[in-house]
């Protein structure tokens, strides 16, 4: 029950180490004790009794009796060592067995069913024996150990869950602010960059190099918007907008940006919806559509076309928004998951086509990709479906 309350008392994984070496030494009778952690594929001393005469924080190494102890984890027996001195398992522990004069050792695994936790190692010196009946109370003693060693660490982690939310916060509170500031220093030398690229001052070749630092900055400044993005909360301001005049604006306004960029952006409407009104939030939807139009950039090899276009689907009450390109086809491992925060093929944020399915899903709407081949080329589609009127629930 001492025992018990000791480990109850514990604050830390150290701790109860620390207690299990000194109940192991009282309850099996040894003279001396080690706590051997298993940490990933090594294992290091974390307790011993007494304290300078084990090594502590020493990392076992296979000329330090790694494989013997490793044999031992993976048997998850209790194994004993009768005469050390004329053992060559424990040679590597000559040094010690002679000074401590040890005379056996008792080496206890600790595990659960998924997982080896580590090895309590006891000395018996001076001639002294493991006694009758020590058997009985490996069994106990390890498991309650075990318990408290499983304990520690899920507190321990706990405790590691908390500091990283705490300074998520902090970041978070901050990372807005930093960014902006950031955000203006990138914008100052990215439009010195393009005004130096077209100056007589230089030749070709450095203007080349103005406007690699140009393009540069430039997907610098999209990761960060896609990160503001991210963290944005969004609220839908619903306006009655003509979505055909909606897209023709923004397919030309995308394609004055992207001009430099080789690629050419083109616009199909649909008559019938010319005069009706759909209500959605021109603002978020125009950030859907920067995110596909520069996700469809960073392709290999980038599409020299985009088509964006809108059909009016009368039966489901709904409009169809599609934005094509004929670049390089998306990377099939990743086509499962691409709307997925973080994840990308092409070295970017990977928020960005999360971000539109967000703001899509706040409008009940959906997004889907599509492949063909059109004209001996690889088509890639995104294909947005919106309700004509707003959905609240």
């Amino acid at each position: 029950m001492k025992f018990a309350k000791r480990l109850i008392e514990c604050s830390s994984d150290g701790e109860v180490k620390k207690a299990i070496v000194e109940e192991g030494i009282a309850v099996f009778g040894a003279d001396r004790a080690c706590f051997i952690g298993k940490i990933k594929n090594d294992l290091l001393i974390e307790a011993g009794v007494p304290e300078d005469g084990h090594g502590l924080g020493e990392k076992i190494t296979d000329h330090k009796g790694k494989k013997f102890l490793m044999e031992i984890l993976s048997n998850r027996m209790p194994t004993v060592v009768e005469r050390p001195l004329n053992d060559l398992k424990v040679f590597y522990m000559r040094d010690i067995l002679g000074k401590y004069k040890v005379s056996e050792i008792l080496f206890l695994p600790f595990f659960t069913r998924d997982e080896d936790i580590g090895i309590l190692a006891l000395d018996f010196t001076d001639g002294k024996k493991i006694q009758e009946g020590v058997f009985l109370k490996t069994k106990n003693f390890a498991s309650f150990s075990v318990k408290a060693l499983s304990a520690a660490r899920k507190r321990k982690k706990e405790e590691e869950n908390l500091l990283r939310m705490q300074q998520l916060i902090i970041l978070g509170k901050n990372f807005v602010t930093f960014t902006h500031m950031a955000g203006n220093k990138l914008m100052e030398i990215g439009g010195l960059a393009k005004f130096l690229m077209k100056s007589e001052l230089f030749d070709d070749k450095g203007k080349q190099y103005f406007a690699t630092i140009a393009s540069s900055i430039s997907q610098i400044e999209k990761n960060m918007r896609d990160v503001l993005n991210f963290l944005k909360l969004k609220k839908i301001d619903h306006k009655k907008i003509l979505l055909n005049q909606f897209l023709k604006d923004r397919a030309e306004l995308l394609s004055s940006n992207v001009v430099s960029e080789g690629c050419s952006i083109r616009f199909k409407g649909d008559k019938r919806l010319e005069k009706i009104g759909i209500y959605f939030d021109p603002e978020l939807l125009s950030d859907v559509l920067n995110d596909i139009v520069f996700n469809a950039l960073e392709s290999s090899p980038r599409p020299k076309t985009i088509v964006i276009s809108g059909s009016l689907k009368p039966k489901s009450g709904s409009v169809r928004i599609s934005v094509s390109n004929d670049g390089g086809r998306i990377d099939p491992e990743i086509k499962g998951s691409i709307f997925t925060p973080f994840v990308s093929g092409k070295g970017s944020t990977g928020l960005g086509l999360h971000n539109a399915e967000t703001i899509l899903k706040l409008h009940k709407g959906t997004i889907e990709i599509n492949e063909k081949i059109e004209e001996a080329k690889g088509i890639t589609s995104f294909e947005i479906l919106m309700p004509i009127t707003p959905r609240l629930s």
